[in-house]
Parts: structure tokens; C-alpha cells; sequence
């Protein structure tokens, strides 16, 4: 009998860049229909929704599972796992926020806790999710427990690792509705984080996904967009989707390696994907109090603003950790 096809966990890492170029574009483009109102406008809108929804913020957070898999797996070394998160994600976000936060501060719109609270990341877990900052107090959160997730995945302990993961946000949306409410948009995706630290084991020992997996999840995905009715049922369609949008944008990369500019493009944009996601949000919501009164003209000028804020953004940082490193050597 002839084998099905399989799908290797080692795409997720081959096409790493590519597919965070994608959850970038994800982002934009969702977040661009939305604040422009164009979202109903026919049938172009709606595929451009679909696309817009394929990876996104989900695939932010497998793929970060999935890398610091490898991470760990290279170099199980705490401190230097925690250093490299503070350099990769908390220097870069104070960089590009405190200048819009102490703004912010200096017109008055927030206060000394309000300007504490968004430079600590713990904004979103008492107030809300101001200006969609909830991917970085989230990846803060994850990061902490990354070593023990590691561990426990280490020892074949997936499904624990993501029914407790579920355990925990069942019982925050049953006990406390008002405050799941709150931050459910960051912890109900967290489980995504924990499938890429599962599939990062499995293409560290070169495992593969049979492509009958995908086909139940494409299956169950037409029945959910059919029968989705409850709340409970568009959590789960979106939760296919995300997977389904993974595993398919992989194999089209697969299927275009020939097209190098499409996969440049791709990669040069996955480089930048926290620079254009801080920098998109920031500019759009300093823009609201001009009141421009054209949601085009303000999607315009955060996009294009965070695209030429980005590379030099980054140089800076690299140029800032970089002399760390150098000052804790001489040390």
C-alpha cells in the first residue's frame, strides 16, 4: 500500500522568515481594512480578510515556540536564554515606544502609573489592551515559562503541557468572564506557543506530519465555517484556520523555492516583524487626536512611517546590545 504524503516539521524552521513575513502582512492588512471601514465592501475584501487571517498574530507565537525549541535545545543555558529575550524584545520595544509614551506622558493623555505600566508590559494585565500592545506582555509571559515548558515537552509531555495550558484559561473565562474578557485576545492564542515548542522537537528528530492531518483539519474547518454558530465554534474555526494557514503557506514556500524575489521579500519583511507590528500601532494611534477624519491617510502614513522607521530602528538596537556585550566581556 502506498504511503500518504508527509509534510516535515523542519519546513516550519527552513521557512521560518517567510512565515513571519506573511503574519506581518497578516497584521497590516487586517488592521488596515478595520481602521479604514473598508472590511464589507465586496468580494475582494472578504478574500483579502481571509488571507488576512491565515497566520497572523497565532503564527507570531508558533513560531516563537517553535525557535526557542532550538534555542534551548542548543544551549539549555538560563541566564543566556533570558538575556537574549531581554535584548530581542524588551530593549527593542522601550526603544521604539518611550518616545510615544513620554509624549503621551508630557500631553497629558496618561499618567505616571499608565506610563509605568506600558514600559513594564504589565499594562495589559490590569487596565487592557492598550494600543495593541498584548503580543509583547504575552511573549514576556511565555518567555518565564519557556524553560519548564521545554522540559516538560522534552519528556513527551505535550498533551499535559496544553490541557493545562486550556485548564487555566477555561477557568479564567468561567471564574473571572470580566476579566478574561479583558485579555483573552493574548491567552486564548497561547497554546499556539506551546504546539511550536512541540514542533520544533519534532524537526529537531526529524519527524514528520502525515498530510491526513491536514486534510481533517481542512475538513473541519468547512464544517465550522458551516455550522459556526456559538462563540465556543468561531474560537475553534479560527484556531483551524491558524493551523491550516501554517501548514499551507509552508508548502506554498516549499512550492516557490524557484521564486527568490517572492521569498527576499518575504524574509526581509520577517526580519522586521516586531519593528512594523510596534511601529504600525504606535503611529496609528498618535494620529487620532489630529483627526484627519480618512481612515486611508492615517492607515497610509503608520504603515509607510513603520517601514522607514524599521531598519534604522533595528540597527540602533543591534548597535546598543552589541555594546553590552562588549562592557560585560571586559567585566
Amino acid at each position: 500500500m502506498k504511503q500518504l504524503p508527509k509534510i516535515s516539521y523542519s519546513l516550519f524552521g527552513k521557512y521560518r522568515a517567510e512565515l513571519m513575513g506573511i503574519a506581518i502582512l497578516n497584521v497590516l492588512l487586517l488592521h488596515s481594512n478595520t481602521w479604514s471601514k473598508i472590511n464589507s465592501c465586496g468580494w475582494a475584501i472578504t478574500i483579502l480578510n481571509v488571507f488576512g487571517r491565515l497566520i497572523l498574530t497565532e503564527g507570531f507565537l508558533f513560531l516563537s515556540g517553535f525557535g526557542l525549541y532550538y534555542s534551548l535545545y542548543k544551549n539549555y543555558d538560563l541566564r543566556q536564554f533570558f538575556t537574549k529575550r531581554i535584548q530581542r524584545l524588551i530593549i527593542p520595544y522601550w526603544l521604539m515606544s518611550l518616545p510615544f509614551f513620554a509624549t503621551w506622558f508630557i500631553t497629558g493623555k496618561i499618567g505616571v502609573g499608565g506610563l509605568l505600566l506600558r514600559l513594564s508590559t504589565l499594562q495589559f494585565w490590569f487596565n487592557k489592551n492598550a494600543e495593541g500592545m498584548w503580543y509583547i506582555s504575552i511573549s514576556v509571559l511565555l518567555y518565564i515559562f519557556t524553560p519548564l515548558i521545554f522540559k516538560k515537552i522534552q519528556k513527551n509531555m505535550t498533551v499535559v503541557v496544553l490541557l493545562i495550558n486550556l485548564a487555566i484559561i477555561t477557568t479564567l473565562a468561567l471564574l473571572a468572564p470580566e476579566y478574561y474578557d479583558m485579555i483573552k485576545i493574548g491567552i486564548a492564542k497561547t497554546p499556539f506557543f506551546i504546539l511550536g515548542v512541540y514542533s520544533g522537537k519534532q524537526s529537531i528528530e526529524k519527524k514528520q506530519l502525515n498530510i491526513l492531518w491536514l486534510a481533517g483539519l481542512v475538513i473541519l474547518l468547512a464544517a465550522l465555517y458551516m455550522h459556526s454558530t456559538s462563540s465556543t465554534l468561531l474560537v475553534a474555526r479560527e484556531y483551524t484556520l491558524r493551523l491550516v494557514g501554517l501548514t499551507t503557506c509552508c508548502l506554498l514556500m516549499k512550492v516557490t523555492d524557484r521564486f527568490s524575489m517572492l521569498h527576499r521579500i518575504l524574509r526581509w519583511m520577517g526580519q522586521y516583524t516586531l519593528e512594523l507590528y510596534i511601529f504600525h500601532l504606535l503611529i496609528y494611534i498618535s494620529l487620532q487626536p489630529i483627526e484627519l477624519n480618512n481612515g486611508y491617510i492615517e492607515v497610509a502614513i503608520s504603515i509607510i512611517g513603520a517601514f522607514l522607521l524599521c531598519v534604522p530602528t533595528q540597527i540602533i538596537c543591534k548597535k546598543i546590545i552589541s555594546q553590552q556585550e562588549r562592557q560585560q566581556g571586559k567585566n
